[in-house]
């Protein structure tokens, strides 16, 4: 559920020139094993997630914005795309509201979540490129991570382990054929900790 006055913050973080807005984003690591927990400490600090219309769980969009495109593609990466519509200087963070993004609760289901967005975000990225779909999708920046993240915060070397470790194999599963049964949708953070035998396991 949307956190109370959100949507009003959204509507009021429109200024001219602004064609989407929204949320800030908090994650929430409580209870989740460490290679999770890890795994986040860098994810969150992400330069990407700074204007990315992805990880929000709400967007706002102006008339004028959704006139950009016709209908939302049949792809998976659909924020993604959404986030490709619009340049920096068109979106913009309602300050006043912050959503919470729920981690998975385990590092198999964190793993299954990752090669869902990759693949996702791969199919995109070739409808960019054969001009199945329209919009400056954003390039993957794979050095990031370490680049604008570990290296200027050296507390966070014993965490790029992981991070790097769960990057690296959800990159390689991305790339293999998907089974027709597999979509890949972390299903511990959509009931309650602990349940199903060990909900919070790694």
């Amino acid at each position: 559920m949307p956190p109370a006055g959100s949507l009003a913050a959204l509507v009021a973080a429109f200024v001219p020139g602004v064609l989407a807005t929204f949320p800030g984003r908090r994650l929430n690591v409580a209870g989740r094993p460490w290679p999770v927990r890890a795994y986040f400490s860098i994810n969150e600090r992400l330069p990407v997630f700074r204007d990315g219309l992805f990880g929000r769980g709400m967007i706002a969009v102006s008339e004028e914005g959704r006139a950009r495109f016709a209908t939302f593609p049949e792809l998976v990466a659909d924020d993604l795309f959404l986030d490709a519509q619009f340049g920096a200087a068109e979106k913009r963070e309602a300050a006043e509201t912050t959503v919470v993004v729920e981690a998975p609760y385990s590092t198999r289901q964190l793993i299954a979540r990752l090669v869902r967005v990759r693949r996702g975000n791969r199919q995109l990225r070739s409808a960019a490129v054969d001009g199945t779909v329209d919009g400056a999708v954003r390039p993957p920046d794979r050095w990031a991570w370490l680049r604008e993240v570990v290296a200027p915060h050296p507390r966070l070397w014993l965490a790029a382990i992981p991070y790097a470790a769960i990057t690296v194999y959800a990159s390689l599963r991305a790339r293999r054929a998907p089974r027709a049964d597999a979509w890949g949708r972390d299903e511990s953070t959509r009931r309650s900790p602990g349940t199903d035998g060990g909900g919070r396991s790694s």
